[in-house]
């Protein structure tokens, strides 16, 4: 789609994610996205990219839109800096992660893809967590996680979720927040490849 999807209501711009049936019509990938939209409703949080609508396309796509968040993900600024980060740097950003991951834990939901590319770092060094696609609600959706297939980069998932994603809990994004961390702190991953 070209050009920029604006909210009439507030005249201000939002970013669109869509599933075309044209190329996923599975059931299983349009239940995986409308539950993400679901969840994203349900986490207003000063660290998680807002919410705003849901809806279907005349060519029978569905679609749920969101706050345009205005900055760089956290692997691409982390690649450019070419260093570790400032100290005071990765701390502020670690505790405003902490902060979003203990309001979604307390929802009961765990992100499952806790990485610098899904993280957007703006201008003034706010942070928001974005792409809630591989969450799940605690003891829920499991019937969506096929056993044996990893969800999430492997560098950064926790080995309860590589060697069974619908069983972890808030203690698996902890980890891979640790592994992030380490990663600020040093200029590199602590596991490569």
């Amino acid at each position: 789609i070209n050009g920029d999807a604006v909210d009439a209501r507030h005249r201000d711009v939002v970013a669109v994610k869509m599933i075309r049936p044209d190329i996923s019509a599975s059931n299983q990938d349009i239940t995986r996205f409308l539950r993400e939209a679901e969840i994203l409703k349900a986490l207003r949080h000063p660290q998680i990219v807002s919410f705003r609508a849901m809806g279907s396309l005349v060519s029978n796509g569905v679609f749920f839109a969101m706050d345009y968040v205005r900055g760089q993900d956290g692997g691409k600024v982390l690649r450019d800096l070419g260093q570790p980060l400032a100290v005071g740097r990765a701390i502020d950003w670690t505790c405003q992660l902490l902060q979003a991951l203990e309001f979604a834990h307390s929802k009961r939901y765990v992100h499952r893809d806790i990485k610098p590319q899904n993280i957007m770092v703006l201008p003034d060094g706010s942070i928001r967590i974005l792409d809630f696609g591989l969450a799940k609600l605690e003891d829920q959706f499991k019937d969506l996680t096929i056993t044996g297939v990893n969800l999430g980069k492997l560098q950064y998932a926790s080995p309860e979720q590589q060697r069974n994603p619908a069983e972890v809990d808030a203690r698996s994004d902890l980890y891979s927040l640790g592994v992030m961390f380490f990663e600020m702190l040093t200029g590199r991953a602590p596991l490569q490849g």
